[in-house]
């Protein structure tokens, strides 16, 4: 638990870091990264990046249509 003046708020610095692409199916509870909040260069808080829900592979054209996107945006 961090304390921070709220004057403070707009400066403290989010930064989220995923280990990898996340691709379907994800699990409710895995750690897919982390997220470390900042201010003026001194980390506050890091903690886990957690599902908080499961993501399902979606069907076939779903799939098909995520490919093509993920080809296009590199």
């Amino acid at each position: 638990k961090v304390t921070v003046a709220r004057s403070h708020y707009a400066a403290i610095k989010p930064v989220v870091k995923v280990d990898k692409q996340l691709m379907a199916p994800i699990k409710q509870g895995a750690t897919y990264g982390t997220i470390t909040l900042s201010l003026d260069g001194k980390v506050l808080a890091k903690a886990p990046l957690v599902a908080l829900a499961d993501v399902k592979e979606g069907a076939w054209w779903k799939r098909l249509e995520d490919d093509a996107l993920l080809y296009f945006k590199g």
